[in-house]
């Protein structure tokens, strides 16, 4: 779905996906995922999850340590135990540049979009 990084949304196949997670690892110190809630039905599961990640190089006018924040709403869909379709709804926090002096870390920033 339409988010900050991506304006039109994106489709990308499982080769794509674990691309975008191996270039995410290297722009990322560290990164966490809460899930907040889960429901499930049938199938299905939807989950709210916040995400945190710190940069671990500089990215555009943000600095490497940096923390970004994004919060998701994600729904899965299953067969045989597998993930077979994924849709999130990305709510990315305002992306800022770290003031001078800052020792990384910043109110108001944006999540990048390594899943």
């Amino acid at each position: 779905m339409p988010n900050a990084l991506f304006p039109d949304g994106t489709v990308r196949p499982l080769s794509d996906l674990i691309a975008a997670a191996q270039q995410g690892r290297q722009l990322l110190a560290d990164q966490h995922f809460e899930v907040i809630n889960a429901v499930a039905a049938d199938a299905q599961v939807a989950l709210e999850v916040t995400w945190s990640g710190t940069l671990a190089v500089s990215l555009g006018d943000l600095t490497a340590g940096q923390v970004l924040r994004a919060h998701i709403a994600a729904f899965l869909e299953f067969r045989d135990g597998k993930i077979i379709a994924q849709r999130n709804y990305d709510c990315y926090e305002r992306l800022s540049p770290a003031a001078p002096g800052e020792n990384g870390g910043v109110r108001n920033a944006s999540a990048l979009e390594v899943s």
